[in-house]
C-alpha cells in the first residue's frame, strides 16, 4: 500500500490502525451518525488541486440519540433470510362482501432467560425479531449475532443481522448493514424437517441463542459458520469445512466432559509418583512414561467417535466414524477434489457427507442441552426421534 508516495506495507500485510479513519457528524434531527472504520487507501488526487478524496464505501452505519427518559430496553432487529414456517399462527380476518378468514404459520415466541422473544417472517428475504429485555448484560451486536446463529442452525444456512434498533439506558442507537448476499434456497441438513421444524424449533432456538452466547457457544459457532458459508460453494469445499467443524465439536464436547479437571489431576498425581521414584525407577524409563501422558490431556477425535459408538452414545454408528474419517483423509490429502465420475461412488460420497452432517448436528444438540425430538438421518427414511441427551460426564 502506498500513502503520499511512501511504501506502507507489502500484500498481506496487517494496515495499521492509524491508517483507518471513519465518517462520523450529525444529521438535521440531531441523531449522531458514524461509519465503522475504513482504510485510507485508494485516495484520488488531481494535479490541478492540492486536494485529496477518498472513497468511503461502508457496509455498515451506526445512529443514535439521546432519549428523554431511560425505559426499559428494548431490541428490534431485521434478519435475513426468513425461515420457512413458525411455530404459531397469524389470523387474518377479511369482513366485506367476501368474508375470509386465513391463518398463517409465521411467527415464534421464544422464552430466553434473557426476556421473551418474539420473531415475525415478512418475506422469504427476511424476518423480524423483538425482545423487551430483563437485562442487559449483552451489547446488542452480541446478542444479535447469538440470535442469527441460533437460526441459522435451525436453518441449515447463515441467517444475517441486517439492522437493529436498541433503546437502552438513556439512548437510542440504529445499526444499518447491507452486506448480505443474495439468499439461495440451498441449505445444509436441518436438525428438524416436516411437523418437526414447527413443533420442535422453538424449542431449540430457546436453548441455542443462550448456548451461543457462552464461550463455548460462540467457539462452536465458529465451526458451524465454516459450514454455513459453502452452502452455494463447491461440494468439495462443503465436504471438507463439514469433516473440519466435526473434529471440532467432538474436541468442545470432551472438553466439556473433563470440565471437573479430574483427568488433570490425576495425571498430575501419576507425574509426580514417577518423578519421587525416579532412582529406583530408572530415569530413562520415568522419562519416556512422562513423554508419553503428555497426550492423555489431548483425546483425539477418532477415540471420541469410536468410545461413543461403542457404548451406544449420541446414535454414533460405525458407518459414521468410516463417512467421517473417508471424507476428511480423502480430501486432506487431495485425492477426493471434486465428484467421483461413477454413479455408485458418487451416491457413496453424498452419504458420507449427509452422515457427517447428520453427526454435527447431533453434537451440537448435545452440546447445548437440547432433550427433545430430532430428525434422525441414520434411518432408510429420516423419520423424528427422540433425541439421545447424554450426561456429559460419560462423553
Amino acid at each position: 500500500m502506498e500513502l503520499d508516495g511512501t511504501v506502507r506495507g507489502r500484500p498481506g500485510d496487517l494496515v495499521p490502525l492509524a491508517e483507518y479513519g471513519f465518517v462520523e457528524g450529525t444529521t438535521q434531527d440531531n441523531w449522531e451518525v458514524s461509519t465503522e472504520p475504513l482504510p485510507l487507501d485508494g485516495c484520488i488526487g488531481s494535479t490541478h488541486s492540492t486536494m485529496l478524496a477518498w472513497s468511503f464505501e461502508t457496509v455498515r452505519l451506526q445512529m443514535s440519540k439521546p432519549r428523554s427518559t431511560s425505559a426499559t430496553p428494548i431490541l428490534t432487529a431485521i434478519l435475513g433470510p426468513s425461515y420457512d414456517y413458525g411455530r404459531r399462527d397469524t389470523e387474518i380476518s377479511i369482513k366485506n362482501f367476501r368474508e375470509s378468514h386465513h391463518h398463517t404459520a409465521d411467527w415464534y415466541m421464544i422464552e430466553t432467560p434473557f426476556g421473551v422473544l418474539n420473531a415475525v417472517r415478512h418475506s422469504r428475504e427476511w424476518f423480524e425479531v423483538e425482545i423487551i429485555l430483563v437485562t442487559a448484560e449483552f451489547e446488542p451486536h452480541q446478542f444479535l449475532t447469538a440470535v442469527a446463529t441460533a437460526f441459522s442452525f435451525v436453518m441449515g444456512k447463515r441467517v444475517h443481522v441486517l439492522g437493529y434498533e436498541s433503546h437502552f439506558d438513556e439512548t437510542t442507537t440504529r445499526n444499518l448493514s447491507v452486506s448480505m448476499e443474495p439468499s439461495s434456497k440451498r441449505h445444509l441438513l436441518k436438525p428438524f424437517i416436516n411437523q418437526l421444524e414447527t413443533t420442535q424449533a422453538e424449542r431449540c432456538l430457546e436453548m441455542a441463542i443462550a448456548y451461543f452466547l457462552t464461550e463455548d457457544g460462540d467457539t462452536a459457532a465458529g465451526y458451524l459458520h465454516l459450514c454455513w458459508d459453502t452452502v452455494d460453494n463447491d461440494i468439495s469445499t462443503m465436504a471438507l469445512s463439514s469433516t473440519i467443524a466435526t473434529e471440532g465439536l467432538v474436541r468442545l464436547v470432551s472438553r466439556q466432559s473433563q470440565a471437573d479437571g479430574s483427568l488433570d489431576a490425576s495425571v498430575t498425581m501419576v507425574s509426580q509418583f514417577l518423578e519421587d521414584h525416579k532412582i529406583e525407577l530408572g530415569e530413562s524409563f520415568v522419562n519416556r512414561v512422562q513423554g508419553c501422558m503428555g497426550s492423555f490431556k489431548s483425546v483425539r477425535p477418532v477415540d471420541s467417535l469410536n468410545k461413543w459408538q461403542s457404548s451406544s452414545l449420541l446414535n454414533v454408528q460405525k458407518e459414521d466414524i468410516k463417512a467421517w474419517s473417508s471424507l476428511r483423509n480423502s480430501l486432506a490429502h487431495a485425492s477426493a477434489i471434486g465428484l467421483p465420475a461413477d454413479r455408485d461412488k458418487k451416491q457413496h460420497f453424498f452419504r458420507n457427507l449427509q452422515r457427517v452432517q447428520s453427526l454435527n448436528i447431533r453434537i451440537v444438540l448435545q452440546l447445548m442441552g437440547f432433550d427433545g425430538f430430532y430428525t434422525d438421518y441414520n434411518q432408510p427414511h429420516p423419520m423424528p426421534a427422540k433425541f439421545p441427551l447424554v450426561d456429559p460426564s460419560m462423553l
